[in-house]
């Protein structure tokens, strides 16, 4: 049995939480999760969140990408991105990728992340990984996030962001 199935099968025993986890990710799913994930943040000044949204159209389609991120208590971090594609023509949903970072601090700039990655038509990738913040005297920002994760095929992913 590959890491993936089982790990699938454990996650689907949790109670209330493991459908979710493991099953498919749809437009309903994901108007739902915004939508109560909106809900949640907003009701709870302790968690009070960033959030953007940014549509973005060409010819063909348009895609909306929204982000919300903020600090929990305990100190915890948490980041949502979902980007969603839609067709004009048909109205369907042509793509969608979503992704959850927890984050806590371990000092000096560097938290510990651990992440899931929803995308459509492939099962649940959680990830864990480390991610570094630093900003300068000069307005300098750097920023870095290193996931794996540890299923059949393990990989990882760099991402890094330097703002003047």
């Amino acid at each position: 049995m590959s890491i993936r199935k089982k790990l699938n099968d454990t996650m689907g025993r949790i109670p209330y939480l493991g459908n979710v986890l493991t099953t498919e990710i749809n437009k309903k799913s994901l108007v739902v999760l915004a939508f109560g994930g909106y809900m949640a943040i907003s009701s709870a000044p302790a968690l009070a969140a960033n959030v953007t949204v940014e549509a973005v159209s060409d010819k063909e389609t348009v895609t909306l990408d929204t982000k919300v991120s903020g600090i929990m208590p305990c100190n915890i971090g948490y980041f949502f991105r979902n980007r969603t594609s839609i067709d004009y023509e048909n109205n369907d949903q042509i793509g969608s990728f979503s992704l959850l970072d927890i984050t806590y601090p371990l000092g000096k700039g560097f938290d510990i992340v651990a992440e899931g990655q929803f995308a459509d038509g492939l099962p649940f990738d959680p990830r864990l990984g480390v991610q570094y913040f630093k900003g300068f005297d000069n307005g300098l920002t750097f920023y870095a996030l290193v996931t794996r994760n540890f299923n059949e095929n393990p990989n990882t992913e760099m991402t890094t962001i330097l703002v003047l």
